[in-house]
C-alpha cells in the first residue's frame, strides 16, 4: 500500500509540475502577447514560470497522494485507473483551488464566473489537475502481463 501510494505521489509530483510549467508558460506567452509590458517576458520567465511549476509539483504531490489512497482503499481492480485519476485529481484540484479564488471574487458564484481575474487559476489549474491525473493514471495501471 504505502508503495502505491508513494509511486502516485511521486508521479504526481512530476506530471503536476510538468504541466504547470507548460500551463504557466502558455500564460506568460499570451500576457507578453498583449504587448502592454515590454520587457516583461524575462521577467515572467524567470520568476513566475519556475515558481508554478515548484507550487504544481508540491500541490500535485499531495493531491495524487490522496488520490492513489483512494484508489488503492477502493478495492476495485486499478485497471481504471485513468480515469479514476483524472476525476479524483480535478476534485481535489478545485478543493484548493476554489476556496482561494472565491476569497479574492469575492464568492464562490463570482469566482466560477471569472470575476477579479480568478480564471487565470481555477479553470488552468483544474485542467492541469486533470491532464496529469490521466497520466498518473496511466503509469500506475499493472503491466498487461501481470
Amino acid at each position: 500500500m504505502v508503495e502505491y501510494i508513494s509511486r502516485a505521489a511521486g508521479n504526481g509530483a512530476k506530471y503536476t509540475g510538468v504541466m504547470a510549467l507548460i500551463a504557466a508558460f502558455g500564460q506568460s506567452l499570451s500576457w507578453e502577447g498583449t504587448g502592454q509590458h515590454p520587457g516583461g517576458m524575462l521577467m515572467l520567465l524567470l520568476g513566475f514560470v519556475p515558481a508554478l511549476a515548484c507550487l504544481g509539483a508540491i500541490a500535485g504531490c499531495g493531491i495524487f497522494a490522496v488520490s492513489g489512497l483512494i484508489v488503492y482503499q477502493s478495492g476495485r481492480s486499478r485497471t481504471d485507473g485513468i480515469l479514476a485519476y483524472a476525476i479524483l485529481g480535478g476534485l481535489l484540484s478545485l478543493l484548493l483551488l476554489l476556496p482561494f479564488s472565491s476569497w479574492v471574487a469575492g464568492g464562490i458564484a463570482p469566482a466560477l464566473r471569472g470575476a477579479k481575474g480568478t480564471y487565470l487559476v481555477l479553470f488552468p489549474g483544474l485542467l492541469v489537475a486533470i491532464v496529469a491525473g490521466a497520466l498518473v493514471g496511466w503509469r500506475l495501471k499493472p503491466k498487461s502481463g501481470s
